[in-house]
Formats: structure tokens, C-alpha cells, sequence
């Protein structure tokens, strides 16, 4: 299953590679690109199939027309959001068909919140031609009436655990940019991209981040990942040090630590993803989690934290660790009202009845 899931995402970044070239690109890759099922089935495959077969390779014809289909169209978009071409693609849309795509968008993302906020704030170019999509994905980590169970934890303390509740998982850290858009303000030491990760953000200041984002999409409900929840989405299937094996050396292709930062916060999405399609689970910066820390690893259905305690979960590591804090095991805590360079976090989500 997760062999699979890799294939499939590295295809469809290809698709998304050849969708930001020209439209003769489009047409020149598009037919190579689709010769595996899994994508001439998807959305992104058939919107290709479309613009090449009955538009000539024009991305425009096609997206002009009302009897196209929205989620078609939904998932076009989403593969040009942060390039030049988006707004132009976004223009070309009929009127009567542009909020409806965004409802579709949401299912994916959270980019449509977002995307109002910057519209308030005069900063919504900004935030269509430099935003990273990624940052604004979540992915399907545990779906309803489908159980799954693993090994968290490692060595002796390993304990089984079943996690049986669906949630979704923000594909990266949250960033500077949809932290300004929800908060008004901008705390992380580390500055100059709108994609780098927020940082100097406590856990309670991330408890006011989410009940605001709560308040402006009432599809879902956002929260921070249980302690089980996080280490699930990290391991993806894999019981090794790390989502990718044990070695260090290979570390450097999917984290930001010690070894390669420079001392420094980047932006997110700037290394290989996991099997699940999440960014940065090894490194860049610590990730606050909703348990209250345990000295002991709780096994079971659906595990939580202690009802109260004097410190919060963090998980992940950071750019300014070794190797060996970055593990998929690798446990670490801070009081909640605590605040460095270092700790930021990612959302789940799950949706409302």
C-alpha cells in the first residue's frame, strides 16, 4: 500500500512540474505522463486528457468552459497555486463556476480560509504567487470504519496501538504567512519567506491560533495530533528510525537539522516527503503536540495523555538537532507557556457532521 502511494505522488509531481511550463509542455508530456492508470483515472489525468484531446493543449479554452467539470478544474488549479500562471488560470474561470471550486478546493486543503483572509488584508497576489500549496494541504491519514494499528515507540518500551478515529494531517509546519493571516502578528525569530515554519510560538498561543481558524471554517475541526496520531502519520507504515530507514546520511534529503540548516529555519516543503505525503515529520522544527507529556508511552485504542501535567509533547526535532532527537521514537517536552526559534507545529483536522 504505501509503495504505491510513493509511486503515485512522485507521478502526480511530475504532472504538477509539467503544468507549470507553457501549454505546448502541456500537450508535449502530457500523453508520456499518462501512460500509468492510476493517473489518467485521477482528476489531475483527466484535466490533461482534456486540455490535449479537445482544447489543443489550452489550458484556458478549457478552464472557460461551464460544462467542464469542477473538481477537474479544482485540482488544475491547485497543481499551478504559487507560480505566476495561477491568477490568469483563476481569471479564466466562468463566474457562476469560481466559489464553487473553491468549496471543491477545500476538501483538500484549507486554502480557501486563507484565501479570504489575504483578500481582507491586500495580500492575496502575494499569497497566490509565492504561497507554497503544500502548506495548505491535509492528508487522509486514518479513514472512517478503518482502523489501523502499529508499534509506537522503540526498542523495549514499543507498545501496540490501534488508532481508530479518521483525521486529517497538514502536509507541512504552519507557516509565517498563515500564521500573520489568522494572528495579526509575526513572532518567529527566523524571517524573510513567507513559507519558512512559524516558530516562537507556545503551546497556549497555538490554542488561540486554532480557535480563531475554528471560527472561520466550519467544514472542520482543527486541533494538534495526539502523541499517537503524530508518531502514526511520521512511521507511515515503516518501523525504522526513521519514515525512510536508519540512515543519517540519507537524512539529509527529507530533514533540516544540524548537519545541513546552517543554523537556521527553511521553507517548508523543501525536502522529500514521507509515504503519506507529509513534509518535514524529521526536522526543521519541533512540533507541539496535544498530549500532556508522560515519562511513559501509553499502548492501546486511540492512547491520549495524562489528564493534566506541567509540560506539552513536542516531536520531530529541529534544525539546530542531531541526527539522533529527529527519530520517529524520539520523544521530547516543554511547558506550555514556553516560546524559542525552534518549536513550531502542524495541524489535524477532522470534519464536522
Amino acid at each position: 500500500m504505501f509503495v504505491s502511494k510513493v509511486r503515485l505522488t512522485k507521478k502526480r509531481n511530475n504532472i504538477i512540474a509539467a503544468l507549470t511550463h507553457s501549454n505546448s509542455d502541456i500537450k508535449k508530456f502530457g500523453d508520456k505522463l499518462l501512460q500509468e492508470s492510476s493517473i489518467k483515472n485521477s482528476p489531475i489525468g483527466r484535466s490533461i486528457i482534456q486540455i490535449n484531446k479537445q482544447y489543443n493543449g489550452s489550458a484556458i479554452h478549457w478552464l472557460q468552459q461551464e460544462s467542464e467539470a469542477l473538481v477537474e478544474k479544482a485540482e488544475f488549479l491547485l497543481a499551478n497555486f504559487g507560480t505566476d500562471r495561477f491568477e490568469t488560470y483563476l481569471e479564466a474561470v466562468p463566474k457562476t463556476q469560481s466559489e464553487k471550486i473553491w468549496e471543491k478546493l477545500n476538501d483538500k486543503t484549507n486554502l480557501n480560509v486563507f484565501r479570504k483572509l489575504a483578500a481582507q488584508k491586500g495580500t492575496l497576489k502575494e499569497l497566490f504567487r509565492k504561497g507554497n500549496v503544500h502548506s495548505f494541504e491535509f492528508k487522509s491519514i486514518i479513514e472512517k470504519n478503518k482502523a489501523r494499528k502499529f508499534m509506537m515507540g522503540e526498542s523495549g518500551n514499543a507498545k501496540e496501538v490501534t488508532l481508530t478515529k479518521p483525521f486529517e494531517m497538514q502536509a507541512t509546519p504552519v507557516t509565517q504567512a498563515q500564521w500573520e493571516l489568522i494572528m495579526g502578528n509575526t513572532p518567529s525569530n527566523f524571517k524573510g519567506n513567507l513559507n519558512l515554519p512559524v516558530e516562537q510560538v507556545s503551546w497556549n498561543d497555538v490554542q488561540e491560533f486554532i480557535k480563531k481558524l475554528n471560527t472561520l471554517d466550519p467544514n472542520y475541526n482543527y486541533r494538534l495530533p495526539t502523541e499517537a496520531e503524530w508518531e502514526y502519520s511520521v512511521r507511515a507504515g515503516t518501523n525504522t528510525d526513521y519514515h525512510f530507514g536508519n540512515s543519517e546520511k540519507e537524512l539529509e534529503e527529507y530533514a533540516w537539522f544540524s548537519a545541513n540548516s546552517a543554523n537556521q529555519t527553511h521553507p517548508v516543503a523543501g525536502k522529500k516527503p514521507n509515504p503519506f505525503g507529509l513534509f518535514d515529520m524529521h526536522g526543521n522544527v519541533w512540533e507541539w503536540g496535544q498530549d500532556w507529556w508522560d515519562n511513559n508511552l501509553k499502548g492501546g485504542v486511540d492512547p491520549q495523555g495524562p489528564a493534566a501535567g506541567s509540560d506539552r509533547v513536542v516531536r520531530g526535532g529541529s534544525w539546530n538537532n542531531y541526527a539522533q532527537y529527529l527519530r520517529s521514537a524520539y520523544r521530547g517536552y516543554n511547558h506550555p507557556d514556553g516560546r524559542n526559534s525552534s518549536f513550531g507545529f502542524r495541524l489535524v483536522r477532522t470534519r464536522n457532521p
